[in-house]
Parts: C-alpha cells; structure tokens; sequence
C-alpha cells in the first residue's frame, strides 16, 4: 500500500510517501513525491503507480504527472494533464488511467481524460453526466461506478462503460456525502465513510452496491466517522489508511482499518 500526499498534522501539501508491506505489515518510507500535493489521483498500470493533478502548493489545482517506479524507488514525469484537476476520480481501466470530473481552475468538471501509458499522451472520453469532485469510485465487472461527491452532498450514481464510451445512471447512493472512499469487492461496489455538505459531521456508514441486482446494501459500519479517505483491496479485504476522524482539513489519524467482507 502506498500512501501519498495529502494533509499531514493539519497542514495541506505534502512530499510523504509512505508503503506499507501487506506481508510484514512493516511501514517504511519511498522516495517522496517531486512536489508537494493534495488531493491527488492515483492509479497502477504495467506496475508502475502514477499519479496525476492534486493541489500543489499554491491551493490551485495542478497538471502534474508523476510515475513511480517501486524497483528503483525513484519518480519522473509523465506528459501533463491537458488542464488542471484536483479531487478527480482517476482509475486504472483497460490498461489506461482514466482521470473523470474533479475541480479545476474555474469549478467542478465533467470531462474525462484518459491516459495511455504506452504512449504517454492524453485522449478525450465520453464526459460524466454529472459535475463534480470528492467523489466515491471504483471499477467493478469492467465499468466505472462513481458516486455522490460535491457540491452539497450528492447521491447521484453514475457508470461508465468503455466499450461504448457512454455513461448510464444506476440507483442513487443511499446516503448523500463526499470525500469518501470507494472500492471493488466481491463484485460489489462499496462506498464507505464521508463528510457532510456543510463540513460539519463525517459518515461511518458503509454502503454495498450489486450491479447484478441494482441494488444498495448496508455493511458492517466503520469504528467511527472517517472522511478524506482512499481504499486499497487485497486478498479479500478493504485497507483504509489514515483518513480524517473530523469533518474539513484540522485533523488527521494514523490508524489502519481494515473490512474483510
């Protein structure tokens, strides 16, 4: 598990890069990011992590590439994102990373980018319906599920299929919120923690989507609320790392939960 970026000890901005190894579970330290970021994306394609747009130092959204490769520790840049995004749902599909919504210079966006590694250049795909940023994602039975996300707390369920190029709306989340985490398991799309609209409360639900039956489900809730969060699946089981126990950008937790389903 790598983890990137983001707020460390209330302040926004970060180089650290932090690997947790599933076997030892042993934390160590990687090469840090070449700059400074939050609110990154991340995806790994060919075993290579990269990671694209975020905020950089300067609170604006970026159009940074960045390519990491875990046998020789070491980073360097990718061709840059056509604009700026920060917030994005960014995931890998097909053998491409596909960067969706997110924040830009001037609002929330529903372009959709995608990034061929091979080449290293940038194409443009079916934009999503819905603007936004702060969103849950994941890619379960070859589509791209993204949910809720800012601005307010939306509920709007929307999928991507590539071998169209088009997107279809699916039941709304059960419980509108952003800045949780996303992930595929079991074929089920989950959708875990959040924060309010108003950055006043954070979710502990955990909410299960079966793209069989169209339907939400209710899991197993976190300990507590938790927001600003990624989600990572091996062997069975959801890893969350770090995360905010408060609603906003005051407080961060070094906790490691994990969900086996």
């Amino acid at each position: 598990i790598h983890v990137l970026g983001g707020y460390v000890g209330g302040r926004a901005h970060s180089t650290t890069h932090q690997v947790l190894d599933l076997t030892t579970m042993h934390w160590t330290m990687g090469a840090p990011l070449p700059a400074a970021l939050d609110h990154v994306g991340t995806a790994v394609i060919d075993n290579r992590l990269l990671v694209v747009g975020g905020y950089g130092s300067s609170g604006t959204a970026t159009t940074t590439l960045y390519r990491y490769d875990g046998s020789t520790d070491s980073w360097d840049t990718g061709r840059p994102l056509p604009v700026p995004r920060a917030a994005a749902a960014v995931a890998a599909l097909n053998g491409r990373m596909h960067v969706v919504g997110g924040r830009t210079l001037s609002g929330n966006a529903t372009r959709h980018y995608v990034y061929d590694p091979a080449s290293d250049s940038w194409a443009m795909a079916a934009p999503m319906p819905t603007p936004r940023n702060h969103t849950a994602f994941a890619v379960v039975g070859g589509a791209l599920h993204v949910a809720g996300g800012r601005p307010g707390g939306l509920t709007v369920h929307e999928v991507y299929h590539p071998e169209s190029d088009t997107w279809t709306v699916a039941a709304p989340l059960p419980v509108g919120r952003s800045s949780m985490a996303g992930a595929a398991l079991d074929g089920q799309f989950l959708v875990i923690g959040g924060e309010d609209a108003a950055e006043t409360r954070t979710f502990a639900d955990v909410n299960s989507f079966d793209p069989i039956t169209g339907k939400w489900s209710a899991l197993a809730s976190l300990p507590a609320g938790l927001q600003g969060i990624g989600a990572i699946v091996s062997d069975g089981s959801v890893y969350l790392p770090g995360g905010a126990p408060t609603a906003g950008g005051s407080q961060q937790t070094n906790q490691l939960l994990k969900l086996s389903h």
